[in-house]
């Protein structure tokens, strides 16, 4: 009753259902017992079709981390390798099976140069280095030579018998991480000709994994916190916690301050912002995007003004309503 502005509030009560079956998830929905849930990977092919399926655009970034501070994956020839032998197109086909987007780059497709910017961050980083950062198989089938005379390369300058080679790929234990677990092995197979162990673990072993450094390669995500670059980048600069892999390049960290200390000059900044990434992805493949997250999900018509949001915060429930001349 004392929030300031009370007389925009609609909803006077909002209930979470916390369910662990995505089916059991959706049965709720269609008894009318939920207004809104989402949808896993393996549901959008049968409901996607409906007039209340819908798709949102997050700001999140899903990427391979690697350790760093394990040979051979101190050596960018064998993480680039590892990047260029996945089929981000197929991955998400045959996995994810939503709108999500193959990520070639840190920063999301759609995110904007800063807040407010007409031009995406990628397509300005497009511009000033000529295309995407990177490439794959899917992308570009002569690069699967490309990767694995990389891989040879790396692993010899290492100090590795290319044809000893292996690693563990840490995955959970979610329907989704087993899934693409799988097909990035067979990927690696198929385009490297290396055997990789997968290591499953429940969710909350894997990130105690990622926080003490007991993994070789593992897929982590992010999503913005807020609508700016700086929510990405400072991830990777050296000392900073959430840096997993350890990644740590003097000219990444110069060009973020370079970045943080331009001040109202959004071109520097952002031009700064482009030059970190490209030291990340382009020339050391510190981490490898994979895809850009696009979440599907069933809402009642009759649910109004519910507005989504792309970083911070998903749901803002202020203005939403719900419609009860629309509700049968």
């Amino acid at each position: 009753p004392n929030y300031w502005d009370k007389d925009t509030v609609k909803l006077e009560k909002i209930t979470f259902d916390v369910v662990k079956d995505v089916n059991t998830a959706v049965n709720l929905y269609l008894t009318g017992k939920v207004d809104r849930t989402g949808l896993a990977s393996e549901q959008v092919p049968k409901y996607k079709d409906r007039p209340d399926y819908h798709t949102f655009v997050q700001y999140v970034t899903f990427y391979l981390q690697f350790n760093t501070q394990k040979p051979p994956f101190d050596n960018p020839k064998v993480r680039k390798a590892i990047a260029y032998a996945i089929d981000r197109k197929a991955f998400i086909q045959t996995v994810l099976q939503t709108d999500s987007v193959p990520a070639f780059g840190l920063v999301p497709e759609t995110q904007p140069a800063w807040a407010g910017s007409d031009t995406t961050f990628r397509d300005w980083s497009k511009k000033m280095f000529g295309g995407p950062l990177f490439q794959d198989v899917g992308e570009n089938p002569a690069l699967k030579e490309e990767a694995k005379k990389l891989l040879e390369d790396g692993l010899r300058e290492s100090g590795v018998d290319p044809a000893k080679f292996t690693f563990e790929y840490l995955t959970d234990d979610s329907d989704i991480a087993r899934k693409a677990g799988e097909i990035f092995k067979s990927m690696w197979k198929e385009n490297l000709g290396i055997d990789v162990d997968i290591k499953t673990v429940i969710f909350k072993e894997r990130l105690n994994r990622m926080r003490t450094g007991d993994f070789t390669v593992v897929l982590a995500g992010w999503g913005a916190d807020y609508d700016d670059p700086e929510t990405w980048f400072g991830l990777f600069e050296t000392g900073n916690p959430f840096n997993s892999g350890k990644y740590q390049n003097l000219a990444y960290d110069q060009a973020l301050a370079q970045a943080r200390t331009a001040g109202t000059d959004l071109t520097k900044r952002t031009n700064a912002y482009a030059e970190a990434e490209k030291i990340l992805i382009q020339d050391d493949m510190g981490i490898a995007p994979v895809y850009y997250r696009v979440i599907a999900y069933l809402q009642q018509p009759y649910v109004k003004n519910l507005i989504q949001r792309a970083a911070g915060p998903d749901l803002e429930f202020k203005w939403a309503y719900i419609d009860t001349s629309a509700k049968k």
